[in-house]
């Protein structure tokens, strides 16, 4: 079973921040896909990484950037903590909200 994660990062710092990678002991595997129309079949392909200018934000939604959740716990919370790490070492975790339907529906 997978699952999808949507949020909007914003850079607040002075520089381009990159993220390298993210994680989750909720999750056996946690990777950036972005959806892609190639040939009239939507298909998602893996973002190795993520360039945020200073100032600017990153929607990650259906239908374009989002996280895939893979190989969830078998037991999910109301809340499911995300580490977002960053190229320059620093990390940040966040606990999200688990909603059964996606934005917008």
């Amino acid at each position: 079973m997978m699952l999808a994660g949507y949020l909007t990062l914003t850079n607040n710092g002075d520089v381009v921040a990159e993220l390298a990678s993210v994680d989750s002991d909720a999750f056996g595997s946690v990777e950036l896909h972005r959806t892609e129309i190639i040939d009239g079949v939507s298909r998602m392909r893996a973002v190795p990484s993520l360039r945020i200018a200073p100032g600017e934000s990153v929607r990650l939604e259906p239908g374009g950037m989002h996280l895939m959740l893979m190989q969830p716990a078998p037991e999910l919370g109301e809340r499911v903590p995300i580490a977002f790490i960053w190229r320059d070492g620093s990390k940040l975790t966040v606990a999200f909200p688990l909603q059964h339907d996606a934005p917008g529906e």
